[in-house]
């Protein structure tokens, strides 16, 4: 079994989803837990490389590749 942790700060009391996680200690600039996909954690060897939900969200958003912000549906 995978032993998840923070990629950023390395906690291992961390909040476990289906297919995410939490850590309860790091924020995003809203002050909301940053979330991290388990799928990313198992493929992506450097653990710091690993972007957070919100990360990959941002960047996403700022390529304009946000169809939601598009009325695309």
């Amino acid at each position: 079994m995978v032993q998840y942790y923070c990629p950023r700060c390395g906690r291992k009391d961390i909040i476990k989803y289906d297919k995410s996680f939490n850590c309860p200690e790091c924020k995003d600039e809203k002050g909301m837990p940053l979330e991290f996909d388990k799928e990313d954690f198992n493929t992506i060897e450097d653990k710091s490389n690993i972007l957070s939900v919100q990360e990959k969200l941002a960047f996403i958003k700022e390529l304009g590749l946000d169809k939601s912000e598009k009325n695309e549906f």
